[in-house]
This record gives structure tokens, C-alpha cells and sequence, in this order.
């Protein structure tokens, strides 16, 4: 079972930024899953493989897929909120 999630930011620094504050959570992914994160061009794509078969793994994929959709939407948040504070 496969699975990939791309999101886009507004740049590039940004989507670097966000893969590199997720990449601890991604090098111990949940057993018989494996976790990969390509960024660039302002897009970070997540590939996620599980060896487990449906229906058990398919829990453990959405929730490892919902987690990095909100932290990355947490992380740009916080980012933007830095920079708006800088320029204020």
C-alpha cells in the first residue's frame, strides 16, 4: 500500500524548512511502514509505504498523513507569523 501527499508553499525555503522539521518523525516511521520526503520548487511531497495490508495499515496511513498535513500547516503558520512580527 502506497500513498502520497504533496503540498505546496508560497517558497521554495519554506518547503525545505517544513521537510527538515518533520525529518526526526520520519526516520522512526510505525513498524512495517516506510516514510520519504522530496522538497522542491516550493512543494513538499511526502511518500509513505506500508507493508502492512488493509485494513490495518490503512489507519496508521491516514493518521501518519493527517499528521504531517497539520504540522506542516502549523509550521508555515508559525513561520509567517515570525516574519509579519519582523517587518512590523
Amino acid at each position: 500500500m502506497r500513498a502520497c501527499l504533496r503540498i505546496r508553499f508560497e517558497e521554495e525555503k519554506l518547503a525545505k524548512a517544513v521537510r527538515d522539521a518533520l525529518r526526526p518523525d520520519d526516520s522512526s516511521p510505525p513498524k512495517g511502514f516506510t516514510i520519504e520526503s522530496v522538497a522542491s520548487g516550493g512543494e513538499l511531497t511526502y511518500f509513505v509505504k506500508a507493508e502492512t495490508r488493509p485494513p490495518e495499515g490503512v489507519l496508521t496511513m491516514l493518521s501518519i498523513l493527517d499528521e504531517v498535513s497539520r504540522l506542516s500547516e502549523l509550521i508555515e503558520r508559525v513561520v509567517n507569523e515570525a516574519r509579519a512580527r519582523r517587518t512590523s
